[in-house]
């Protein structure tokens, strides 16, 4: 059974995995109702999908000399030329203790590539645009999805605001979103007794605390980067509530209602906020529990021990809920600490420039969205935190579960997003990315041999030829990406599904928290460690959390 299982995953990975068992549904069901069954095929589909391309540490990062330096060079600025830059790029790459070691640069994971003509930038871009009418939609995932993804990946995907090259990124799953970057942040945001995160209680339950008090920032918030005034007078984050198109009238009904949180973007939604407030409530929920079974403990063990137990959940729902969710295998996938330490990926988490561009899933954004029976412009839950707790977190949660997120794919971002395409194509040139066919060969996929391989829309087919000269190795990373259909077995192409798979798995289980060592009940208290075990999706982080009625529900996916 072993090497048929094997054998059936071929090269895709995930997606093999899942037609096996939809041409043969009872192995799934035999699988999953068996835990040594389960757990191995898991580690299976794990083993092959992280080992398809080599290991960490990346040959090359985006380190160049003059950053050693401290200077930002100024063809590394967010808005400076990609065609410059990308002649810069090339220059610096060879490997280098820096490169291997500065972890304040991100890392890639092919080399530049060589100088060659592209067709413009804007005609690329073009291809993303959702024509006028309904959005395309996703058939498997929920509105909930997009705005989760959003939410996880703001902690690690981290662009510094000015130089391209570096992140701010811990480059771990630590829900700095709830928890801040750093110790500093951290402390602002706790209560200060019971290992509690500060909160607020409302007619509708437990929120964040607000930025704002009286009209000005919070003493305890002062020090944040988005609470800075600018030399206009505003917060920072008044300035990108406009530069989201809010108006000063909404700006100055919505300010009242910012939350303090651990991340500048962390109000940016009401989807995204409705994610750090459920997870406030599991830290504290935790934390409760702690103390009351520890009454001599103090409050940073009780808040480190239930912070531990928060991060460890949130890594389980990766594998178990969000990965299988993506790829739509109907094998249950196991959070196996064992697995990773016998591997030769076990090594520290470096985020690189590709994974960070493969995220930008902004054809999956609604153009509205339906909680508590009311439509609501996708304009309207941007900075609206008073909106969700009008309609209270079990309404919003299930309004977003129930609603289909876009197709991820060209043909489907809408004009708000299409600047942060721009953005995104810039950067992938400025980076000079190697084409789409070299990162599947390097992620143990076959090459695409002709356009006729991309998607079934003919249109677009006919302009990736006509842009890219009727040469398929010509097709850049991003659109030739995005340009393969959503499979049958996937949220999305093989190409996409191979690297998200492969840097979700090898970032969450090489965090620390999973090593032999620390993967113990002493970690995370009794307390923790029975929630760990009893997570094994959103929905169970939501019904301990809220009062939610028996039909409501939080899922990734549509039912």
């Amino acid at each position: 059974m072993a090497s048929s299982v094997r054998n059936s995953l071929g090269s895709a990975a995930l997606p093999g995995a899942t037609g096996v068992a939809q041409s043969t549904p009872w192995l799934a069901r035999l699988v999953n109702d068996r835990p040594f069954l389960r757990r191995f095929v898991s580690g299976l589909v794990i083993e092959v999908t992280s080992g398809g391309c080599p290991p960490r540490p990346h040959p090359l990062s985006l380190w160049t000399p003059p950053g050693s330096a401290g200077a930002m060079p100024a063809w590394a600025a967010r808005g400076a030329d990609p065609v410059a830059a990308a002649a810069e790029v090339r220059r610096h790459a060879y490997a280098s203790w820096p490169s291997l070691v500065d972890r304040r640069f991100s890392g890639r994971h092919l080399p530049p590539d060589r100088d060659r003509k592209l067709p413009a930038i804007e005609e690329v871009v073009a291809l993303y645009r959702r024509p006028p009418g309904p959005a395309r939609e996703s058939r498997t995932n929920s509105v909930l999805l997009c705005f989760f993804a959003q939410w996880f990946t703001d902690s690690f995907l981290r662009t510094a605001p000015t130089d391209l090259r570096s992140n701010t990124s811990n480059h771990e799953i630590d829900f700095c979103q709830v928890y801040g970057l750093d110790e500093t942040r951290t402390l602002a945001l706790r209560e200060g007794r019971g290992g509690r995160l500060a909160s607020r209680e409302t007619p509708t339950g437990e929120y964040l605390p607000l930025l704002l008090r009286d009209g000005a920032v919070d003493p305890r918030f002062a020090g944040f980067d988005y609470a800075q005034a600018l030399p206009d007078g505003r917060m920072r984050v008044e300035a990108w509530m406009a530069g989201v198109g809010l108006s000063p009238p909404e700006i100055a009904e919505r300010r009242g209602s910012l939350y303090a949180t651990g991340l500048e973007r962390g109000s940016t939604n009401a989807g995204y906020v409705a994610c750090s407030v459920l997870f406030l409530r599991e830290h504290n929920r935790i934390a409760r529990a702690i103390e009351a079974r520890h009454p001599g403990w103090t409050d940073d063990r009780i808040f480190e021990t239930a912070r531990n137990a928060v991060i460890a959940i949130g890594l389980k729902l990766v594998i178990e809920d969000y990965i299988v969710q993506l790829s739509q295998t109907p094998f249950r996938l196991v959070l196996d600490p064992d697995l990773a330490p016998r591997r030769p990926w076990y090594r520290a988490n470096r985020i690189a420039l590709e994974f960070n561009l493969l995220y930008r899933w902004h054809s999956m954004v609604p153009d509205a969205v339906r909680i508590a029976g009311q439509d609501i412009a996708f304009h309207d839950l941007q900075f609206n935190n008073a909106l969700l707790e009008q309609a209270g977190l079990e309404a919003a949660i299930d309004g977003l579960s129930r609603q289909a997120a876009g197709y991820i794919g060209l043909g489907n971002v809408p004009d708000s997003l299409m600047g942060a395409e721009m953005a995104a194509h810039r950067m992938s040139r400025a980076f000079a990315l190697a084409p789409m066919n070299a990162y599947r060969r390097h992620f143990g996929l076959k090459p695409l041999a002709s356009f006729d391989t991309l998607g079934p829309d003919a249109a677009t087919r006919d302009r990736l030829r006509e842009l890219y000269s009727n040469d398929i190795e010509a097709v850049e990373f991003l659109p030739g990406m995005f340009a393969e259909e959503e499979r049958g077995d996937a949220s999305f192409g093989s190409l996409l599904m191979r690297m998200v798979g492969y840097d979700a798995f090898t970032q969450a289980l090489t965090n620390p928290l999973l090593s032999p060592q620390l993967w113990k009940a002493e970690t995370f208290s009794e307390v923790g460690w029975a929630a760990i075990h009893e997570t094994r999706s959103l929905d169970d982080v939501f019904r301990r959390n809220t009062r939610a009625r028996e039909d409501q529900r939080a899922t990734l996916g549509l039912s």
